[in-house]
C-alpha cells in the first residue's frame, strides 16, 4: 500500500468502489474519442490538434457550474485568450474550406462542429470523475483498469448495433453501413499498410503515456504540459514537411496566430507562466499557499506533504498521473485539516500513522 493510501484509511477515506460506477466515466470518454477521431477524417491534424486546446474552457465552465470551483483573474484571462485562438483557427480553416483556389487538404465544416462537441464529453469526463470520485482515494491503475474494461465491453456492444443501421454513402458512411467490421478485416488483408498502421497506432499511444509517466516521475507534471502543448506545433510542421498541408498566405497567419495563443492561454491557466503584472500573481498557487501558511492554515503539514510526494512518484504509475496525484494529495490534505480543526487529529497522530 502506498502512503497515502494509509493517510486515507486513517482519516476514513473510503478506497472501495463499486465498479458499476466507473461505467459512467467511460461512456464520457467513449463519445467523446468517437466524435474526435471522424472529426479527425474530416479536417487536417493540425487543425484537430489546435481546436482541442478548447478543452480548458469547457472544463473551466463545467468546474464552476457543477463543482462550484472558483476562477481567478489569470484563470479567467488565459480562458478568454484561448477563446479567442480557437476562434481564430476555425475561422482559418472556414476560409481555407471555401477558397477554390486551394491545393491543400479540403477541410468539412462538419468535422470542426464535431471535434468541438467532443470536446464537451471530454471536459465532462473529468468532471464527472471528480464528482463521482470525490470521497475516494483509489489506485489510478484500478481506476484507469476498470474503465478500460467498461470500454472494450460497450465498445463492442456499439460495434454489434452499429452493423445494422444503414445509411447512404457520404462523408461519415461510406460502405453503406455505419460501422462494418467484416469490412475492416478485408481492407487489412488486402493492404497490409493498413493493418501495419493500426498496430503502430497502439504502439504510439503505449508509448506515448510510457514517455509522459517518465517526464512526470523524473521532471514535474508542469513540465510535461508543457511538452504536449507543443505537439500542436509539432503536428503542424510535420503536415507542412510532407504536403499534407500547403502555406497559405492568408490562412497560414491566421493558423500561426490562433496557436501563439492557443499556447500562451495554456501556459498561463496552469501556472506555468507567471506574469508579475496586473495582479495576475496574487492568486496563484503558490501565492495562496504562501498566505495560507502566514495564516497559520498549513501547520504541522510538513509531513503531510513529504509523504504526499512520496505517494505521488508512487502514482506516477499511471498514464494519469498528473491529474490523480494532484487530487489524491488534495483530498489527504482538506481532511487532514478539517479533521484537525475538529479536534478530532492532532499532528502527532497523522505523521505516526503515515
Amino acid at each position: 500500500m502506498s502512503p497515502g493510501t494509509k493517510a486515507a484509511g486513517v482519516i476514513q477515506l473510503k478506497t472501495d468502489i463499486n465498479p458499476l460506477l466507473l461505467a459512467i466515466p467511460s461512456c464520457f470518454d467513449i463519445v467523446g474519442s468517437s466524435l474526435m477521431n471522424v472529426a479527425l477524417t474530416l479536417i487536417p491534424a493540425s487543425i484537430y490538434q489546435m481546436l482541442r486546446g478548447m478543452i480548458i474552457i469547457v472544463t473551466s465552465g463545467f468546474s464552476i457550474l457543477f463543482l462550484g470551483r472558483k476562477l481567478y483573474r489569470h484563470h479567467w484571462c488565459s480562458v478568454g485568450v484561448i477563446f479567442i485562438g480557437v476562434m481564430i483557427v476555425g475561422i482559418a480553416a472556414i476560409l481555407k474550406s471555401n477558397s477554390s483556389g486551394s491545393s491543400g487538404e479540403k477541410i468539412n465544416p462538419l468535422g470542426i462542429l464535431l471535434l468541438l462537441i467532443s470536446q464537451l464529453f471530454s471536459g465532462g469526463l473529468y468532471i464527472v470523475e471528480e464528482k463521482l470520485l470525490g470521497d475516494y482515494y483509489l489506485d489510478p491503475l484500478k481506476v484507469v483498469g476498470l474503465e478500460g474494461l467498461w470500454g472494450l465491453l460497450i465498445t463492442i456492444i456499439m460495434l454489434v448495433i452499429f452493423q445494422q443501421i444503414n445509411c447512404g454513402p457520404n462523408a461519415l458512411c461510406y460502405y453503406g453501413k455505419l460501422e462494418d467490421t467484416t469490412r475492416a478485416f478485408k481492407d487489412f488483408d488486402a493492404n497490409w499498410v493498413i493493418l501495419f498502421l493500426s498496430i503502430l497506432i497502439c504502439f504510439s499511444i503505449a508509448s506515448f503515456n510510457a514517455f509522459g509517466v517518465a517526464v512526470t516521475k523524473n521532471a514535474s507534471s508542469a513540465q510535461r504540459s508543457t511538452i504536449d502543448t507543443s505537439r500542436t506545433v509539432l503536428v503542424w510542421i510535420v503536415s507542412l514537411a510532407t504536403g499534407a498541408e500547403h502555406l497559405d498566405p492568408l490562412q497560414t497567419p491566421l493558423q500561426l496566430i490562433g496557436f501563439v495563443l492557443l499556447v500562451s492561454g495554456t501556459l498561463v491557466y496552469n501556472e506555468i507562466v507567471v506574469i508579475r503584472k496586473w495582479g495576475f500573481d496574487q492568486n496563484t498557487k503558490a501565492a495562496i499557499a504562501k498566505r495560507e501558511k502566514q495564516a497559520g492554515l498549513l501547520e504541522g503539514r510538513e509531513g503531510l506533504r513529504t509523504d504526499a510526494d512520496e505517494d505521488g512518484a508512487y502514482l506516477a504509475q499511471s498514464p494519469h498521473a498528473a491529474y490523480d496525484a494532484a487530487r489524491q494529495k488534495r483530498k489527504v490534505q482538506m481532511k487532514v485539516e478539517e479533521m484537525r480543526l475538529e479536534g478530532g487529529l492532532n499532528k502527532s497522530e497523522i505523521t505516526v500513522d503515515e
